[in-house]
């Protein structure tokens, strides 16, 4: 019986030790998931970054423009409003794309934390039926002993 026992308990813990293999190779997979959407908002940042110093720079060489160009302004002044409006739209839709990649990575590293509490709660098991598998082992001498 002992030995059946401590059969079970050795299949069980390397059962477990597979278990946790795999969520550790799972948790490394959502990991590196968080990291590349992590390198596309660090992307999507410069691309915002560059678009406002585009927009920036384009509405300070509009203002000196217009400045000195008053009288015929109305024409170029449409012009380069339909041109700011576009690169306000092109910031918002990388705004919006990168609040979503925000999102997909609090998402990924809410199941890396998930699988972290499944592997804490495999190694707690795995701990327990080592120290059962100790005792067996323990029992198995008194019994040979004997």
């Amino acid at each position: 019986i002992w030995q059946i026992n401590a059969q079970l308990c050795q299949s069980f813990v390397e059962h477990m030790s597979h278990q946790r293999d795999a969520c550790l190779s799972e948790c490394r997979d959502y990991q590196r998931a968080a990291q590349e959407k992590q390198r596309e908002i660090d992307v999507l940042n410069l691309k915002l970054r560059h678009a406002e110093k585009q927009s920036n720079a384009l509405a300070n060489a509009s203002l000196a423009e217009l400045t000195d160009q008053l009288g015929q302004s109305d024409v170029r002044m449409q012009m380069l409003s339909a041109s700011i409006e576009l690169k306000d739209s092109e910031m918002q839709a990388l705004c919006r794309e990168l609040a979503r990649k925000g999102m997909e990575t609090e998402d990924y590293l809410g199941q890396v934390r998930i699988i972290q509490e499944r592997l804490r709660d495999s190694e707690k098991i795995i701990d327990q039926l080592r120290i059962s598998l100790g005792i067996c082992q323990s029992d198995k001498d008194s019994v040979e002993k004997e």
